[in-house]
């Protein structure tokens, strides 16, 4: 922490700051010590303006200007603390000086950094949990996509059957027209699992439970029914967002 501490003569060329003594100090003007200054960054040494300055001890403080620069009146032992969010609080103490004289200071503030707690999460499901979405998956009818001419006929229709060794046509058009539905069935399947691998990395019992530090599997599943985020909702918010959204349910939840 960088601190330039210098006697001067004047107070008359620092800045002011709304930091007028009120009617107990011009009454006891010669008895306080007037502290001026400037807060600066101490990694690049630029002033740095609106930073609070409180003296604790007088229950008084002001802000810094645009150019960083202070002015705060005190007695010898108050604690002035400077404080700016992003930054370090830094506390000043001036143990003994002379009453009625003036000190200039440079504050060097240092940035802080915030550690924040750590989550997991998991980008697959489980192998029960895949099973069960896979068997209960459901495919949309071709049928339903044809387009149905007025007066055509579309009731039940008998299957007919050909003869691999009369008909060789049909029957290698069967297999391709089989496997085209298995490919279509195949893809649908792979979408709906994708689909569901990103829902379950953000909105998951193990995903809440290291979120809320829930560890009660019917407390963790009361709240996942509480939240009410539906699969459109977690396949297109951002999964930071999605924690932030049960971090909010969380404290309403807990009310």
């Amino acid at each position: 922490m960088a601190l330039l501490l210098v006697n001067v003569a004047t107070a008359q060329d620092a800045v002011d700051n709304n930091s007028l003594p009120d009617e107990e100090e011009v009454l006891n003007l010669d008895s306080l010590v007037t502290l001026t200054g400037v807060v600066i960054n101490e990694e690049n040494e630029a002033p740095m303006p609106f930073v609070h300055v409180v003296n604790m001890s007088r229950k008084r403080g002001v802000v810094t200007d645009d150019d960083g620069l202070f002015k705060l009146y005190m007695n010898p032992g108050d604690t002035v603390v400077f404080s700016f969010v992003g930054f370090k609080d830094f506390e000043f103490h001036l143990d003994s000086a002379e009453k009625g004289s003036t000190y200039a200071a440079t504050i060097g503030l240092s940035p802080s950094a915030y550690e924040l707690k750590a989550i997991t999460v998991y980008e697959y499901p489980t192998l029960d949990e895949m099973k069960k979405q896979l068997v209960e998956m459901r495919t949309k009818d071709p049928e339903e996509d044809k387009v149905k001419i007025p007066g055509g006929y579309y009731g039940p229709q008998k299957e007919v059957k050909a003869k691999a060794w009369n008909s060789p046509v049909s029957a290698v058009a069967g297999l391709f027209s089989k496997d085209r539905k298995m490919q279509k069935r195949l893809v649908q399947s792979k979408k709906s699992y994708e689909d569901y691998k990103i829902i379950n990395s953000k909105f998951s019992e193990q995903v809440v439970a290291d979120i809320t530090g829930y560890s009660d599997p019917n407390e963790i599943a009361r709240f996942m029914q509480f939240c009410g985020f539906s699969n459109d909702y977690l396949l297109s918010t951002p999964a930071y967002d999605v924690i932030v959204a049960i971090q909010d349910k969380q404290k309403i939840f807990e009310r």
